[in-house]
C-alpha cells in the first residue's frame, strides 16, 4: 500500500516501542534484582513499585480527579480541529482503512 502505514508494519513498530522500553526497563532492574539479593529484589519489585502506587499518601485522590486532569493531559489534542479533521478523512479512506480492503 504506497504512502500508508500497513497494519503489519503498525504492528512491528509497536512491538519494536514495547521490546526497546522492556530492554532499557530490564537495564536497570535486572542488576539490581541480581547484586540485591532477594529482600532487595521484593523491595525493588513490589514495595517501590506497586506499594507506592496503591497505598501511597501522595496517590491519594478522589475518583473525580482523573476527569479534572483529563484535559490539561490532552491539551492541545481536542484545540486541533485541523489534526482530527485530517485523520477522520484519512481514517474513512478506501485505502488506508483497514476493514475496507487496506492492507
Amino acid at each position: 500500500m504506497p504512502g500508508g502505514l500497513g497494519w503489519r508494519r503498525l504492528a512491528r513498530g509497536v512491538a519494536v516501542a514495547v521490546g526497546v522500553a522492556a530492554a532499557l526497563v530490564a537495564l536497570r532492574v535486572v542488576p539490581a534484582i541480581l547484586l540485591g539479593g532477594p529482600g532487595y529484589r521484593d523491595l525493588i519489585l513490589w514495595k517501590q513499585s506497586s506499594g507506592r502506587m496503591v497505598s501511597s499518601f501522595a496517590h491519594a485522590r478522589p475518583w473525580w480527579f482523573i476527569l479534572a486532569a483529563l484535559p490539561l493531559m490532552l491539551f492541545p489534542w481536542p484545540w486541533m480541529p485541523g489534526v482530527w479533521a485530517s485523520l477522520w478523512k484519512a481514517f474513512h479512506d478506501e485505502d488506508w482503512c483497514l476493514w475496507r480492503g487496506g492492507s
